[in-house]
């Protein structure tokens, strides 16, 4: 059944099943209760009895508007249905009659008598005119009620009855009072204390397990229902009162109806006289959805059921339902509740179990008793095996999740793809198998020598569509949290693994650009682009498209994807390719030029805008100046793809220039497009000098192009980059030093031409300008430049020779340069993702198709970047393992601080200071920000570093003045002075300096009598640590230290601060003319390259938790609070 819609399950009226084709399953929820009907125009009335029945019958007379005499008219029956029921007369208003036939008509007639006929015949006199209304209510006799079976058995008392009979066949009958019976028949009826279990559904009272509560109690059989229920309510908590106020008891009949309790009766005379089992329910029919999930079928069916429901009841109907699916006949099936892990107990009401709206039930096969084995399970991804205790009747599953919960050191979602498989076994089977998740342990027949492996079923995959146009809105396929499984399998939904029709598979989802695929291992390439041909509406036959690894290589047909990527571990992370049309070769040349002429793979989906950028790239032609590509006596339409316009393989295309008097001498920036002066050639078309991935790519997006553009515009407040004059001293100026020239000045075209040139390779240059670059401008405005770089002009009197290795030179070196910006500086992308985007659409659209080669690599990083792995990973030093940590000999439980040895806590301090440490930004250096209130969100990590200092100082001061004695005081002192000679050995120069501070804080330095308690050993350490860090002559003593000290280091950035203050003073960032002051930037850097070599190699001590969690969180006293109690431990 399809999930969403909804099927009623009610309680059976008595004699009735269930319908076996109705989609709405109507059961009968009244309690049994019958009334005496009329047969016809005279006052003849009947009621059809049922075996093992009790009427009760009241007579009222309604005619004087009085009641008659009431009446108890008891009916055991008991005989066989072949002897006919014999005729009888007695008192109408005290009468109790034995029967012995299964059903039969009863008649009142005038006068006192009342005659019962046989089953097969009706007879039919005149009622009493004082008679108008005779009702009948059932009851169920218990079967040990203490009736006799026996006619025979019963007192002779009962045989003569007020005018009472007895027949033959031993069919006693009897007669008597309402009140006259109880009292004679109680010696046999009545004999004993009446136990009651009474059910309480789960929504009143809530017992264990998601069960409702069970009372258990005791009355008299004299007791009424209605005290019964007074003193269950009594029993209930009082929040509950007022919901128990609309409950009645009840109890089920054999026949599966059930019956309410008349509260103004007593037990005894609804024949409750030793036990039995009743039920508080609701008197109003109340209907309440379930959701079963039907693991086997990957599908889940909504039920409605009502108070009297039984579980047995929603199980049928599930079963009745997916009956051939399931195979119900062969298999006997359970439920269980999903949230409390039990099984339902098919006798029991549905209203018994605590079923939330968010509660699922799972249909499971139920299997005989079964052993208990151990297991053993290999998990290649983790390098490990696990024995496991599991029983046999145990689902799959469930000893996965036994399985998953034992694996603490790896997250439950890195497994959320594995699946457990029968290894081969010699002799037994002959290959492999994948279990099912939903099947019981006791179906693979296993034993204690076979071996399960823990393993990827599915990998995820995700793909990216380079299809022009771009596939429909992501709308059409479903979720946003759903992936796409497929299979080789010719059922792709075995396995454990939802199927097809369950997940939409086939149907890729997020974005409909970049799909997402579980494939598992016997899955080829050629499956994959055939699924997603289908699934995203190709334009053309799947044949026409391949996969593509990153670097724009096909990828074979035939090869399973899973083998094109290593298997790295359980933490399986997300693997790209590309999916486009597989490329035809076509001729390419330039109008003019005769010896231009090239093959060129090109994707024959491209629309004609994408060809024509590819091919003034090529020769080095401006957008503005390219009139269009010339094809078969036409211009090429740039907006509709290759093939629309008959581009086939081998054909021809011409790349057209305008001639030099229709050349504009502006940029394209300040004046009309192309497509704006020449709407005889492409009246659609449109040209745009900047990078735009949306244009190139054909996707239809109104807004981001604009927002794009105007980023880019800003780049081109300056000359545009291929009409800079040569080098000359207007913009660009060098300075002799070590036998070379550097740069010393330039403007921005100049910097950006050093820092991508073709015949020279600076590297100092590259760092310094990837470095101090926002000095001058911003991340997006270089993104610009560099694309104006990459896109190569080609000079006069150049020929086409000369042009291609001059082009090939300068993208290779911008490729590179960007390429070592994002290695080198990520965060400064990290800030804005339209940046990202830019260059990961540049990565996309431009270098996938010029050097394909260096795709990938660029994709990687930036999806890195995106990941927040802003920073290349930091290497350990050559000590491994790390020096065993030094721990106190009560290290089990709750310790001081300071009872660790002063060199493990200066090792936490180490690890704690270098992780900030490493977090600081080249550009935070830059123009002082971190001392200027405007610019102060441009240093965030520094400034944090410089407060974990500060804090650190007050720490050392607020330790050692909380100790009240002058001993312990000087014993704390004693403890930092040994903790910064360590940080001194470990070359943290920085927090060496943090705690010397404390030490030297005016609070301390006034505590001369703690001072004298110092040892003198530990006096002169403190002196001469003091005297390294004196401020004369500009920390001279620590400059030569730090600039000596090997790695790992964390130097004291005071001292660059300080020059960087000293440099940023004096030296303006603009030099008379307009051009950048570039020996600014070196000096900069020349200070920042020592802080970011300090940052590359970290400190390989190992972290002990609780003490990193002290060291961590500081608790300070305020500067002033300090002073105070300074002067409290010592006064003047």
């Amino acid at each position: 059944m399809a999930s969403g819609t909804v099927d009623r399950v009610e309680s059976p009226a008595p004699g009735n099943s269930l319908p076996s084709s109705s989609s709405r399953m109507s059961l009968n929820s009244e309690p049994n209760s019958h009334r005496l009907s009329h047969l016809g125009d005279g006052d003849t009335w009947s009621v059809s009895s049922n075996n093992d029945m009790v009427y009760i019958a009241e007579v009222k007379d309604l005619q004087s508007g009085e009641d008659g005499d009431t009446s108890s008219i008891m009916f055991y029956q008991g005989g066989g249905a072949e002897q006919p029921r014999r005729s009888v007369t007695g008192s109408a208003s005290m009468l109790a009659v034995r029967g012995r036939n299964g059903s039969g008509v009863v008649t009142t007639s005038s006068g006192d008598s009342v005659t019962t006929a046989s089953k097969e015949s009706t007879v039919e006199d005149d009622l009493s005119r004082g008679v108008s209304q005779v009702s009948f209510s059932t009851t169920m006799a218990s079967q040990d009620s203490g009736l006799p079976d026996d006619p025979a058995s019963v007192p002779s008392s009962y045989d003569n009855g007020a005018g009472g009979a007895s027949s033959a066949e031993g069919g006693s009958f009897l007669c008597g009072s309402r009140d006259d019976l109880l009292e004679e028949m109680e010696p046999y009826l009545m004999s004993s204390i009446v136990t009651l279990m009474v059910r309480i559904p789960a929504y009143i009272a809530p017992g264990q397990k998601g069960r409702g509560k069970i009372l258990k109690c005791t009355f008299s059989p004299h007791a009424s229902v209605n005290q019964v229920r007074i003193t269950i309510t009594d029993t209930i908590q009082n929040e509950t009162l007022m919901s128990l106020i609309h409950l009645r008891l009840c109890r089920q009949l054999p026949d599966g109806s059930w019956q309410w309790l008349d509260e103004q009766r007593c037990l005894g005379v609804h024949g409750i006289l030793t036990e039995a089992q009743l039920e508080m329910k609701e008197v109003e029919p109340h209907f309440r959805d379930v959701i079963i999930n039907i693991p086997q079928l990957g599908n889940q069916v909504n039920l409605e059921y009502d108070q009297f429901s039984l579980v047995q009841d929603i199980l049928d109907a599930v079963l009745r339902i997916h009956d051939e699916q399931l195979n119900a006949s062969s298999h006997s099936y359970a439920l269980y509740h999903v949230r409390h892990k039990t099984r339902l107990s098919l006798t029991e009401s549905m209203v018994f179990y605590e079923i939330l709206s968010t509660d699922k039930l799972e249909l499971k096969m139920v299997q005989g008793r079964a052993k208990m084995v151990v297991l053993t399970v290999d998990i290649p991804e983790a390098k490990s095996q696990r024995k496991i205790r599991a029983s046999l009747d145990q689902t799959v599953g469930d000893l996965m999740s036994t399985l998953i919960r034992r694996l603490t050191d790896i997250s439950e979602r890195a497994w959320q793809y594995f699946s457990l498989y029968l290894k081969t076994r010699p002799g037994r089977r002959t290959k492999g198998m994948w279990m099912e998740e939903y099947k019981f342990l006791s179906t693979y027949n296993l034993d204690e020598q076979d071996i399960l492996e823990y393993r990827p079923k599915y990998r995820l995959f995700s793909f990216q569509l380079r299809i022009f146009p771009p596939c429909p809105p992501v709308a059409m396929f479903g979720g946003e949290e759903e992936n796409a499984y497929l299979s080789a399998a010719a059922n792709p939904g075995a396995g454990g693994l939802p199927s097809s029709s369950a997940t939409g598979a086939g149907k890729p989802t997020f974005d409909p650009n970049y799909p997402r695929l579980l494939v598992d291992e016997t899955t080829t390439n050629k499956q994959v682009v055939e699924l997603l041909s289908n699934a995203c509406s190709f334009d053309y036959p799947a044949s026409w498209y391949g996969l593509f690894d990153q670097n724009g290589v096909e990828l074979p047909r035939d090869k399973h994807i899973w083998d094109l990527v290593p298997r790295t571990g359980v933490e399986q992370q997300d693997t790209n390719f590309c999916i486009h049309m597989r490329h035809k070769n076509v001729k390419v040349s330039q109008d003019g030029e005769p010896d231009s002429e090239m093959a060129l793979s090109v994707d024959l989906s491209w629309p004609g805008s994408h060809l024509r950028d590819l091919l003034c790239r090529r020769y080095g032609v401006r957008d503005s100046h390219s009139s269009g590509v010339h094809f078969r006596g036409c211009y090429l339409q740039m907006k509709v793809s290759l093939l629309k316009q008959d581009v086939s393989e081998g054909a021809h295309l011409v790349l057209n220039q305008l001639s030099t008097d229709d050349m504009w001498v502006n940029s394209p920036s300040s004046g009309p497009s192309v497509d704006e002066s020449m709407d005889d050639f492409d009246p659609g078309s449109s040209v745009d000098t900047t990078f735009d991935s949306t244009y190139l790519t054909g996707f239809d997006k109104p807004q981001q192009p604009t927002q794009k553009r105007q980023v880019l515009l800003k780049a081109s407040d300056d000359r545009p980059f291929w009409d800079e004059p040569p080098d000359s001293e207007e913009n660009i100026r060098f300075q002799s030093e070590n036998g070379r020239d550097v740069v010393v000045a330039g403007t921005f075209n100049k910097l950006v031409e050093r820092l991508t040139h073709s015949d020279l390779s600076d590297l100092d240059f590259v760092h310094t300008f990837l470095a101090t670059y926002q000095n001058f401008t911003k991340p997006e405005k270089l993104f610009s430049k560099l694309f104006e770089r990459y896109c190569v002009v080609r000079q006069e009197k150049m020929s086409f020779k000369e042009f291609s290795a001059f082009r090939t030179n300068i993208q290779v070196r911008t490729i590179n340069a960007i390429r070592l910006w994002l290695d080198t500086a990520g965060e400064d992308f990290a800030s804005t993702d339209n940046l990202l985007q830019s260059i990961l659409d540049y990565t996309d659209d431009v270098v996938i198709v010029d050097w394909p080669k260096f795709a990938g690599g660029m994709r990687a990083r930036i999806n890195e970047i995106r990941k927040g792995q802003t920073k290349k990973s930091r290497k350990a030093t050559a000590l491994d393992p790390p020096p065993r940590p030094l721990l106190p000999a009560n290290a089990g439980t709750k310790v001081n601080l300071f009872a660790f040895d002063p060199v493990e806590i200066a090792r936490q301090m180490s690890l704690i200071d270098f992780k900030m440490y490493c977090t600081i930004l080249p550009h935070e250096f830059l123009n002082q920000n971190w001392a200027k209130t405007k610019y102060k969100h441009r240093a965030v990590n520094l400034l944090s570093m410089i407060e974990r200092m500060n804090t650190v100082t007050y720490w050392v001061a607020t330790n050692i003045l909380s100790q009240k004695d002058k001993h312990q005081r000087a014993k704390r002192i004693t403890n930092f002075v040994q903790i910064a000679e360590q940080l001194h050995n470990m070359k943290n120069y920085l927090t060496m300096m943090a705690v010397l501070s404390g030490l030297q804080h005016s609070s301390i330095l006034r505590l001369k009598k703690t001072f004298d308690k110092v040892d003198k050993k530990h006096m002169r350490v403190l002196n001469d640590l003091c005297e390294l860090i004196t401020p004369g002559k500009n920390f001279r003593q620590l400059r030569t230290l730090q600039d000596n000290s090997v790695p790992p280091t964390i130097p004291y950035i005071g001292i660059f601060m300080a020059d960087l203050t000293f440099i940023d003073t004096g030296n303006d960032n603009l030099l008379p003319g307009g051009l950048i002051n570039f020996y600014k930037c070196r000096l900069i850097y020349s200070q920042i390259r020592q802080i970011l070599a300090a940052q590359n190699t970290a400190y390989n001590f190992e972290v002990i938790p609780s003490l990193e969690e002290n060291l961590t969180k500081l608790h300070v006293l305020n500067p002033d609070i300090l002073g105070e109690m300074s002067l409290q431990r010592e006064p003047r």
